[in-house]
């Protein structure tokens, strides 16, 4: 940084930094952050590692995706519900074979962060399985909140259990709406 030129941190890629005095970062970059990793507020990130003001479909995104998650558990929820009685292998088979489907897709998401030029449509796909495998940085919740490497990984970590905390508020409204039905 300009204040401090003698702590030297690396970069988390060449295109945040593109050299030049302390304190200089590629456009849109925060200059205090460490390595110039995070965007300025209300910015996201580019594939050049500049980084652009957002716009209104990056909102509409977050919001969307917020929405399909609570649908999608409320959904579940009531198959399950409904499924309580009947023998249910052929519901776990169909879990079962998504959650290998969901495993093959992250070990092919780890193979797309290597340096390597894949060709098309292998690379499509690669880019489509980092959705699967929690990158956030594609999903630009940078837009809505600044989020630094530590606040990223927290909530890679923290995905799933605020998913499991969904549920158990679904299951919570429904459980506190039929004993109302059986008061009344």
């Amino acid at each position: 940084s300009e204040d401090e030129p003698g702590a030297i941190f690396r970069c988390h890629s060449e295109k945040f930094c593109p050299g030049g005095p302390p304190g200089s970062c590629a456009e849109g970059r925060e200059v205090e952050s460490v390595a110039c990793f995070n965007c300025e507020k209300g910015k996201k990130e580019l594939n050049d590692g500049t980084c652009e003001a957002c716009g209104a479909g990056d909102y509409w995104l977050l919001f969307v995706i917020g929405l399909g998650v609570v649908i999608t558990v409320v959904a579940l929820y009531q198959f399950l519900i409904m499924e309580r009685g009947k023998q249910p292998t052929q519901f776990l088979i169909v879990i079962l074979g998504l959650t290998q489907m969901l495993t093959v897709f992250q070990m092919l998401a780890v193979v797309g962060r290597f340096e390597i030029d894949w060709r098309e449509p292998f690379s499509s796909m690669l880019v489509i399985m980092d959705i699967v495998s929690f990158d956030l940085e594609m999903l630009n919740f940078g837009c809505a909140a600044a989020m630094g490497p530590v606040v990223i990984f927290l909530t890679r970590c923290l995905l799933l259990p605020v998913v499991a905390l969904i549920t158990l508020l679904v299951h919570l409204f429904y459980t506190l709406v039929r004993r109302e039905k059986r008061w009344h």
